[in-house]
């Protein structure tokens, strides 16, 4: 009996070892990210609302680093620049129609950005550096300003946090119902024509009367393009 109970402790032994030897490690590695823009935009939807021929408009667009960019220690320069694209036409959701008359190249906005002054940031980062009057093609681009915003390493709060874009919106005549030897321009209105083709004639009820109406749907994207993000030293 001594014998057996030897004989099954050994056999036990050999066979916890060969559990022991044939057992696999594992080990388990977390990986994560978290992922943020580095800008954040004031608004999406920078709408100048109806305006009427000769008025002059003044808005501003603010923009500057993210909460998350500003908390981290890696990075401390975002580089950006500033073009124009152009904006599609709205359509009826239920007939796929588009619901602004006379629209550019037949699905685009009429482009706003010939009658726009613009300008950029408020200190020597930022800059001007093509002709915000251009038209982009379908499809394309036409980039105008670039700038720079940064964070100071260390110091939190400070450096160059915000920028912001002004416009200046000299809303502008239609071709056919400007008299320039009789108009007198208001102080600061950028002369600009709506050509013919370019509107359309609605058909209004005014003072018991119906008369046509000239009309005309402008617009343009705006797009601020990061192009990058910079470690510091």
């Amino acid at each position: 009996m001594k014998k057996v109970l030897l004989l099954v402790s050994a056999l036990l032994i050999v066979f916890s070892g060969v559990a022991a030897v044939s057992a696999y490690e594992g080990h388990l590695v977390n990986i994560k990210v978290h992922v943020e823009n580095a800008l954040a935009v004031e608004t999406y939807e920078w709408d100048l609302g109806t305006r009427f021929p000769q008025e002059k408009v003044e808005s501003d667009l603010r923009f500057g680093l993210s909460e998350s960019f500003l908390a981290q220690d890696r990075v401390s320069e975002v580089d950006y620049k500033l073009c124009w694209e152009l904006k599609p036409a709205p359509t009826d959701n239920e007939t796929g129609n588009i619901t602004i008359c006379n629209p550019y190249m037949g699905k685009y906005y009429q482009p706003l950005n010939p009658y726009l002054t613009m300008s950029l940031g408020v200190d020597g980062n930022d800059s001007i550096t093509g002709d915000t009057a251009a038209i982009p093609g379908e499809g394309q681009a036409v980039c105008w300003g670039q700038g720079t915003l940064y964070s100071i390493p260390g110091s939190p709060g400070e450096g160059d946090l915000c920028d912001f874009v002004h416009l200046s919106y000299s809303v502008p005549v239609f071709e056919g119902y400007y008299n320039a030897i009789t108009d007198v321009p208001p102080a600061g209105w950028v002369y600009g024509m709506i050509e013919e083709e370019n509107y359309c004639l609605v058909e209004e009820t005014v003072c018991n009367f119906t008369t046509l109406v000239p009309h005309a749907d402008l617009g343009i994207d705006l797009k601020i393009q990061v192009t990058s993000i910079v470690e510091h030293d």
